[in-house]
């Protein structure tokens, strides 16, 4: 199929999909969401797979292996949105990095790649409007890892 790439500067790993929550949810989550970011130490994740999802047009990089702090990062921002009152998926998270976009479906399995280490020291909060993101706000970590 014919597929388009992801230009860098739109690369993101999303932490939590909301939907289309309401203005003032929005607002709600913008006053909680620093409390998560004080004393968060920057996050190394290891992007070593491949791979596209089932009747999906996206080709993605991935991550085996899922460090637990960014499960606890996940499921403390769940928790704030819940208490904000916006649902969340309900899915497994799957941290990935879009690579490319197909015009149809297509699905290929996941195969390793050569590592990429790579940090999360940050979030954001972004909504999707036109197929472009438009960031909210924007919280770094404040804490340094030391591994």
């Amino acid at each position: 199929p014919r597929a388009r790439f992801e230009l860098p500067d739109r690369w993101h790993l999303t932490l939590l999909y909301l939907g289309s929550p309401q203005k003032q949810a929005l607002s709600t989550l913008q006053r909680h969401f620093p409390a998560l970011a004080q004393g968060q130490f920057p996050i190394p994740l290891c992007l070593d797979t491949i791979g596209s999802f089932k009747q999906g047009r996206v080709c993605w990089l991935g991550a085996q292996m899922l460090p637990a702090a960014l499960v606890d990062c996940v499921d403390r921002l769940r928790i704030i949105a819940a208490q904000s009152g916006i649902g969340c998926e309900d899915r497994p998270f799957r941290p990935h990095i879009t690579l490319l976009r197909a015009t149809q479906a297509w699905h290929f399995p996941e195969q390793p790649v050569p590592a990429i280490d790579w940090q999360i020291d940050h979030f954001s909060l972004n909504v999707s409007r036109q197929g472009r993101y438009h960031t909210l706000a924007y919280w770094r970590f404040e804490e340094k890892y030391n591994g």
